[in-house]
């Protein structure tokens, strides 16, 4: 009795092992599958990286050593090849970079300044640009080559090599672009598609900033000029300038146009009206973001009346500086010092002046 009470509970522990292994074998493989199908479904997400597109630019010759001249082409030249055998660069026609040197006017002097190359470098859609210059006297030359990043303006790879003016030089410039390729992988590795995409909206960005800082500048200023004394005795006299910019015309040289208005004191107690109207061209000696300091040359007619009702209208000619600080965005104040040279048939007379006031640029 109690043998196949035992039997019988066998048979019972047996059935029920018989019924739940195959489930829990169900269930274990679908564990598994849900495992193997996660790490599949995570395989395409994964991102593909894209090589760093490369401008290499014309070296600058700094002395303009005439026997050393053909370096300028020969050295940007000899990196070709290693960039496109590295496997890690996309390199970009020269040819696009000279149509772009062309078309903006850009001096070739000025091709080894890092804020040229990073334009340069927008222009062409480029990440990396490599530049540099060599100087070269008399039998020596010194070979300094640098590679940036057109983002930030970074130069991320620098090298230099030295020798001799002769057939030996080409195998310095060779080992000086294998090194720097070398170096160049590491330092800037290909990119994942969606940073390429935000470098592209930045540059975007940058362009169309730099685009409303190409309009139009207007100021007003509240002008002084200071005593003359010469002809009639003048006195120090105020009034109003207003002054329009046209930066965007030329790469290197801005057209201005200005008006003016001001009231002499003579010594006497009457007081001479005066306008002027002039135009010339601005320089930009030196330019920030915020900051613009530009020397100017131009010239116009100066014209007016005194109380004894006669009037006089003289050609004239101007000069001076012009300081604008951008503040806040599109405004700023604007500092001008300069002066105006009235060709009067009865004696020249300098006008030396100061003005003060606000800028606002679109």
């Amino acid at each position: 009795m109690i043998f196949r009470l035992m039997y019988n509970k066998g048979v019972v522990v047996i059935i029920i092992c018989v019924i739940l292994l195959p489930l829990y074998g169900k269930k274990k493989a679908q564990k598994r599958t849900k495992k193997n199908q996660k790490i599949v479904r995570t395989a395409p997400n994964e991102e593909k990286l894209v090589n760093r597109h490369v401008l290499v630019l014309d070296f600058v010759n700094e002395k303009k050593a005439k026997k050393a001249d053909y370096l300028s082409v020969s050295i940007p030249e000899a990196f070709l090849t290693p960039l496109e055998e590295s496997g890690s660069f996309e390199v970009i026609p020269r040819e696009e970079g000279t149509k772009v040197i062309q078309k903006n006017k850009i001096p070739r002097n000025q091709l080894s300044r890092i804020q040229v190359a990073q334009k340069i470098g927008n222009l062409v859609k480029a990440d990396v640009v490599v530049m540099g210059s060599y100087i070269a006297i008399q039998s020596k030359i010194r070979i300094l080559a640098k590679a940036i990043d057109v983002r930030t303006g970074r130069v991320k790879v620098t090298r230099q090599v030295q020798g001799k003016i002769d057939s030996s030089i080409f195998d310095k410039i060779n080992e000086l672009a294998n090194k720097m390729v070398e170096k160049m992988k590491k330092e800037l590795p290909p990119l994942p598609p969606r940073e390429i995409i935000r470098k592209q909206e930045i540059i975007k960005e940058k362009v169309i900033i730099k685009n409303k800082n190409k309009g139009f500048i207007i100021t007003a200023n509240g002008v002084y000029l200071l005593p003359v004394p010469s002809v009639g005795n003048l006195q120090q006299a105020f009034g109003a300038r207003i002054n329009v910019e046209f930066p965007a015309i030329f790469h290197y040289l801005y057209f201005y146009g200005t008006s003016a208005a001001v009231f002499f004191r003579r010594s006497s107690g009457s007081s001479v009206f005066m306008y002027y109207g002039q135009a010339g061209l601005y320089y930009p000696l030196w330019e920030k973001k915020q900051f613009k300091f530009l020397p100017y040359m131009g010239g116009g007619l100066h014209g007016g009346s005194v109380p004894e009702g006669s009037t006089f209208l003289f050609p004239s000619m101007e000069a001076g500086l012009t300081f604008h600080y951008f503040f806040y965005g599109l405004f700023g104040v604007n500092f001008n010092i300069g002066g105006s040279y009235l060709f009067d048939p009865g004696g020249g007379l300098f006008t030396p002046e100061t003005s003060l006031g606000f800028s606002f640029r679109w």
